[in-house]
């Protein structure tokens, strides 16, 4: 049998080649293979949005701009927004959630977790959770550390829903509540809000804006847990009303010493870890659900859904 020669022996390594990198995308695609730090793969396609549509938007931190399919849509024009914020979904292509000096709260295996102490769970481990966090802007630096210690646990972050500017009011007065209720059908709410009424001091009304929350959550088949909020001074009360309504299903962020970012209200993205790693481990020493493994940290990447719903501000 004739040797190829030189040139046909090049064509034939540069085909080899190719098929081999093709080979590698196709098993990243399929999740055979992790995908490396900093590729993260997804499937959104940007189109115009109505206010009364939620588009349901997977974590797309870091990536490049490029044509991108629509992954899901789903629309609900009966959707009641408060009237004190009249809302719709953000426009975007990436996380809109920064820290005032652009930087977004990105994952990485180097961040720590924090210093919360290891617990074991004494209830069912078998029980897998399908969780969803919800709540006010807070939630944007929080659903990382979530994520985490739902995957390293076996249980299932849905989505989180982060409604930047939000109040107990609004989440207790609109049906955006129990609309994603009905859309994903968790069993644990972990619910993150009141770090925009920490200076309210009507605590009658708060307290039944928490009631309702509440008993929107039971209703649909639901336990709630609260978290929160991170008060950057000392509130006016809105911290207790959680905890009378809440009991043991609260975890209060003022036990412990954040750092905050440079709007001096928001912790820093270390401080969100920190602070969820205390709260999982009262969680599980609680009974709440099984957060005991607490390492190594899971990376995000692409497995979950953030919405993000910002104030319209026409």
């Amino acid at each position: 049998m004739q040797r190829p020669d030189a040139p046909t022996k090049q064509l034939l390594l540069t085909a080899l080649g190719f098929a081999a990198v093709a080979l590698l995308f196709i098993a990243i695609g399929a999740d055979l293979i992790p995908v490396p730090d900093g590729f993260k793969k997804t499937t959104l396609n940007q189109e115009e949005r109505s206010q009364h549509r939620h588009d349901i938007l997977p974590n797309l931190d870091g990536l490049a701009e490029g044509p991108k399919e629509q992954e899901e849509t789903v629309s609900n024009d009966s959707l009641i927004f408060s009237t004190a914020l009249n809302d719709s979904i953000a426009d975007t292509l990436r996380n809109i959630y920064q820290l005032p000096n652009g930087e977004q709260p990105l994952d990485s295996a180097s961040m720590v977790m924090g210093e919360a102490p290891k617990t074991v769970f004494y209830g069912d481990t078998t029980k897998k959770e399908r969780v969803m966090l919800m709540g006010d802007s807070q939630c944007g630096g929080l659903r990382y550390p979530v994520y985490s210690y739902c995957a390293l646990n076996g249980h299932k972050l849905l989505a989180t829903v982060t409604w930047n500017s939000s109040t107990t009011k609004n989440w207790a007065n609109s049906d955006t509540l129990d609309y994603f209720l009905r859309e994903y059908k968790p069993t644990l709410v972990i619910m993150c809000v009141g770090l925009n009424e920490i200076l309210s001091s009507n605590m009658k009304s708060r307290k039944k804006y928490i009631q309702t929350i509440n008993t929107k959550i039971a209703a649909s088949g639901a336990r709630v847990f609260w978290l929160g909020p991170a008060a950057w001074v000392k509130d006016m009360g809105i911290i207790q009303v959680i905890k009378d309504e809440n009991g043991s299903m609260f975890f209060d962020a003022t036990t412990l010493s954040l750092d905050r970012a440079e709007d001096g209200r928001h912790p820093t993205k270390q401080s969100y870890r920190h602070w969820f790693s205390h709260a999982a481990a009262y969680m599980t020493r609680a009974g709440v659900v099984d957060f005991s493994i607490s390492s190594p940290f899971k990376n995000m990447g692409r497995k979950t859904v953030n919405v993000e719903i910002t104030p319209n501000r026409q």
